[in-house]
């Protein structure tokens, strides 16, 4: 008998001692789901995507460097290869910047800069081209709110482009050269516990720039689908489809219309204590058709880092 309580009693002493724990365990694992259900997975990485449906908060300012890195190998014409001619290395920065003027409706800019290098294997040529581009101004305007009843997010994008370009025999037309434009746009963003999905489309048009050049007509469409593992960490897919009309020189066709598709994974990390938020993606083409010979990225690397900041 004295054997049968010496054992209940340690029994009871082990589960008295490590209750504790186990409560505390417990509770931590709550409050770890309850942060993961209020968390907002993040924007879309890759440097053409905008806004999507989503509004931005009054009074706040967001500051933004995206990055990208990209290789070509040859030359492409149609859907196919044509030669391994040319060699490109594409270095890409844009500065952007995004403002809540009021509740629903915001502004944004984007200025990129550049550094390309192009290798000719045929000649051992080797050519350096750097510059910064025209400047984007775009408005948001929120349509709907997930947040008050809607099924989704909703807004519309209008603006358009600066004359900002660096001009000059190093610099690349197609990356801007001086010419005005004009964007309108219509994004969705769709949340449902931790995971999004943003949805845009926008068209763009240009007037004739320096050295004669007219951008062609732009139509784009991004897809993201993001989840939020816990506070810190996001997961998910990217896509950005374009297709480019003809671009203009001295005012005729080039007959150039370009149509390409790149999609990837993507992750990405909040720093609640700076307010800041980084990601990467990787980008592989899925679809390509070039009606010129054409250098064409077999991939693209995607870095993006906000910092927000409280300004009313």
């Amino acid at each position: 008998m004295k054997k049968r309580y010496c054992i209940s009693a340690g029994i009871f002493t082990v589960l008295f001692l490590f209750s504790p724990l186990n409560s505390r365990a417990e509770e931590e694992a709550q409050t770890a789901e309850e942060e993961a259900q209020t968390v907002v997975p993040g924007s879309p990485v890759n440097a053409v995507s905008g806004s999507a449906g989503l509004p931005f908060s009054s009074g706040v300012l967001s500051a933004t460097i995206n990055y990208r890195y990209a290789e070509t190998e040859g030359l492409y014409l149609g859907e196919s290869k044509q030669n391994n001619n040319i060699e490109r290395t594409k270095n890409i920065g844009v500065l952007k910047f995004r403002y809540g003027i009021s509740p629903g409706f915001d502004v944004r800019t984007c200025t990129p800069f550049y550094t390309m290098n192009f290798k000719n294997n045929t000649t051992g040529s080797d050519l350096n081209r750097d510059g910064v581009g025209d400047t984007g101004v775009v408005f948001h305007k929120e349509l709907l709110n997930q947040k008050k009843g809607a099924p989704f997010f909703m807004a519309v994008d209008f603006g358009g482009y600066l004359p900002t370009a660096s001009v000059d025999s190093e610099t690349v037309d197609s990356m801007g050269n001086q010419a005005w434009g004009g964007l309108l746009g219509l994004g969705f963003t769709w949340i449902h516990g931790v995971q999004r999905i943003d949805q845009e489309f926008n068209y763009a048009t240009f007037t004739e720039g320096e050295h004669d050049y007219r951008h062609p007509q732009r139509y784009r469409a991004n897809t993201t689908w993001t989840m939020a593992m816990n506070s810190t960490l996001d997961i998910g897919l990217e896509s950005t489809w374009e297709y480019d009309g003809e671009s203009e020189v001295d005012g005729e066709g080039m007959d150039n219309a370009t149509q390409e598709w790149y999609a990837g994974p993507k992750v990405g990390f909040r720093i609640s204590r700076w307010k800041m938020y980084v990601g990467s993606a990787v980008m592989f083409p899925l679809y390509r058709d070039y009606d010129a010979t054409t250098p064409s990225d077999e991939y693209r690397l995607e870095v993006k880092v906000v910092k927000t900041f409280k300004l009313l």
